[in-house]
């Protein structure tokens, strides 16, 4: 497995932003142009671009013209996104606030970053299993914080693992283990794996959801390692 996230900070120069909107498919900078505001423009490009920085690595790309095979994106019933054609490799993105991720795998996977912020704990008591929320309450109120945003970012992984969307409830299964453990059957039909990174990066938990047990660790990227800044030549390849 390989995990990426990237800061978007650097994509803040207009220079820079429009620079790199040519290294991500039309689709994408389609869906980036009718973002209303900068951050949210920002954070999809960097998203685009983990993307094809993944697939490069892969000998393929998204872009016609590109440096590899030329993939085309399809769409589950959920939405979730896949490789046409091209079995064995997965992958899944995730962004919040200042951050962008991706996992690629070799099994189906979801991957969510979330800014660690004051625990909701009447989110917690609504959305939550009932032991998830017994144990973030045992916890001393700094703790909470931490706990409620790692096991909000495990639920969402596995609920992008499954690609059931918002039709498999939060609180129809338990993300406190090292595997996820539903009251009904598995959706997936096999188990589910679990890992967590707290405060890499600093002040997020970053959590990945696989059909295996997770056997990579994040890389922190900085954006200039997608390019060259004088000349924008894309550093996967292109």
């Amino acid at each position: 497995m390989n995990i990426y996230v990237v800061d978007i900070l650097p994509l803040q120069s207009r220079e820079r932003f429009y620079g790199l909107l040519s290294f991500v498919p039309p689709e994408r900078r389609d869906k980036i142009e009718r973002c209303r505001y900068r951050d949210d423009a920002c954070l999809s490009l960097a998203a685009g671009l983990l993307l094809e920085y993944g697939l490069n690595r892969r000998g393929l790309t998204l872009l016609k013209g590109g440096n590899g095979t030329y993939v085309k994106l399809i769409y589950g019933k959920c939405g979730k996104p896949a490789l046409a054609g091209q079995e064995g490799i997965y992958f899944n993105l995730s962004h919040s606030e200042r951050y962008a991720a991706v996992i690629f795998a070799d099994t189906q996977a979801g991957i969510d970053i979330e800014q660690i912020k004051e625990a909701r704990i009447k989110v917690a008591r609504r959305f939550f299993m009932q032991e998830e929320t017994e144990a973030l309450l045992r916890e001393e109120p700094q703790r909470q914080d931490v706990l409620f945003a790692e096991l909000w970012s495990r639920k969402e992984s596995c609920i992008k693992a499954v690609g059931a969307g918002m039709s498999l409830p939060l609180d129809s299964f338990s993300v406190l283990g090292e595997q996820a453990v539903f009251r009904d059957k598995e959706p997936a039909g096999a188990p589910l794996f679990l890992k967590t990174w707290k405060d890499l990066p600093p002040g997020y938990c970053l959590s990945v959801c696989a059909g295996r047990p997770c056997d990579g660790e994040p890389q922190l990227l900085k954006a200039e390692q997608f390019f060259r800044v004088k000349t924008f030549e894309f550093a996967g390849g292109i």
